[in-house]
């Protein structure tokens, strides 16, 4: 359903999201028990939950079924604040549900990588593979962006197959991380890249590049006020995304977020 409309979510994404909350899949079904929508959700914290996904069968639209899953939602997740990534045709929507607050928005990019940078930049940064021992590293690098600790979220997404994290230190202290995932063999998503300055950017992406293999369709979703690198010149801007809360939360550092994933916050 998701690929149909575009969306880079993955089976990947989708077992994460269940890795952090086995419950947190509610499925629509027809007379005859075949899925024919369904929301996800996942609890960051004690009190804020996000939305992951949200989508009914296209020639089922119009018919209660979003309302149904959407019901089952706001049952679940009760008081909490709740937060998503809204399509632009469906902020209205939203909005109407009492998601009055937004962070921020963000194009999402497809395209076929057709080239690479041979080249190895020169600046003082080391990039090295995510491993056991730079977690803690990591984690606090990531409490300088958000408010709160999404180790149990990053660990589900980052860790396991199909996936690589980059991870940038200057002298012993992080400065940045990116992580790709791949959706198949030719279809790869950079889920998130968050660096201190547009140098390190630069170089994670660099980094990242190196294990795409040319010809792979890329997709990510680059935050609004950030400008697309040269790599990605042909990329196309598919939609954009609203990032909506519906209370507001304070002290996300976005002008450390350059590419965002549509799956967490």
């Amino acid at each position: 359903m998701t690929s149909e409309e575009g969306w880079s979510f993955s089976e990947i994404d989708c077992r994460a999201s269940l890795k952090v909350d086995p419950e947190g899949l509610l499925v629509a079904e027809d007379e005859i028990g075949m899925p024919i929508g369904f929301i996800g959700l996942f609890n960051m914290t004690s009190n804020i939950t996000y939305v992951n996904v949200f989508i009914v069968q296209k020639d089922l639209r119009g018919k209660g079924i979003g309302k149904k899953l959407w019901e089952a939602m706001l049952k679940v997740t009760k008081d909490n604040t709740l937060v998503l990534d809204g399509v632009s045709q469906m902020k209205g929507w939203y909005e109407k549900r009492g998601f009055s607050f937004e962070a921020h928005s963000a194009s999402s990019y497809h395209g076929t990588l057709s080239s690479q940078e041979s080249v190895t930049l020169q600046n003082p940064y080391n990039i090295v593979s995510l491993s056991d021992d730079i977690w803690s590293a990591l984690i606090a690098y990531d409490q300088q962006i958000y408010p709160y600790s999404r180790e149990h979220v990053l660990r589900a997404w980052f860790c396991g197959v199909d996936r690589y994290t980059a991870v940038a230190f200057l002298d012993e202290s992080v400065v940045g991380y990116a992580n790709l995932h791949w959706k198949s063999k030719k279809e790869c998503n950079i889920r998130v890249l968050n660096a201190d300055n547009d140098v390190i950017a630069d170089t994670l992406l660099l980094n990242l590049l190196q294990h795409i293999p040319l010809g792979s369709n890329v997709s990510f979703i680059l935050l609004e006020d950030k400008p697309i690198a040269k790599y990605f010149s042909n990329f196309k801007i598919s939609g954009t995304e609203h990032k909506l809360f519906t209370k507001e939360i304070t002290g996300i550092q976005t002008d450390k977020i350059i590419f965002h994933t549509g799956h967490t916050i």
